[in-house]
């Protein structure tokens, strides 16, 4: 996903030729020294321990609220911040999107079923670094996933995510 005029392009600059993407890696800053890249590797490490966390929370009856309140306290607990929580007035620690929601999904008390598909986004700030880190969870057992359903539904695009086709 791409910024380009200030316009939304869902496309990388090799399929819709906008050359978008060259706009944003000038602006890309590179880390050269050790205590930089230790600096990314501690944020990418502290949120992957967050999101191994997490894991065994999403299932059925759970809701992303309380997904939300799990991570906000972990991430205290171990002397960090969480990076979305009041950016630009957003409420929440993490964004979770359920189903047909693309990105940036609000926590709420909608309580998980199973066969849900459910994306997580973590921003942390560890000592000064921030991480950008999301997966996807499958919430219980899905008949759908069993039968092809995943496969032949929800297909990967070029640019990394995920859409839903038609049918």
């Amino acid at each position: 996903m791409i910024i380009k005029g200030g316009k939304l392009c869902l496309f990388d600059e090799f399929q819709c030729g906008c050359n978008s993407l060259s706009l944003l890696t000038k602006k890309i800053p590179l880390y050269l020294t050790q205590e930089e890249r230790e600096g990314l590797r501690a944020a990418g490490r502290f949120n992957a321990s967050l999101m191994d966390f997490l894991r065994p929370h999403v299932v059925e009856g759970v809701s992303t609220e309380k997904l939300d309140r799990l991570a906000y306290t972990y991430t205290m607990d171990h002397g960090h911040t969480p990076a979305c929580l009041n950016y630009k007035g957003y409420p929440k620690t993490i964004c979770t999107s359920v189903n047909e929601v693309v990105c940036h999904g609000i926590p709420n008390t909608r309580p998980l079923k199973s066969g849900d598909i459910i994306n997580v986004d973590i921003t942390s700030i560890v000592e000064g670094w921030s991480a950008i880190s999301q997966k996807r969870f499958l919430s219980g057992k899905s008949v759908r996933r069993r039968s092809g359903w995943y496969k032949q539904h929800l297909m990967p695009c070029s640019s990394g995510f995920m859409h839903r086709s038609r049918g």
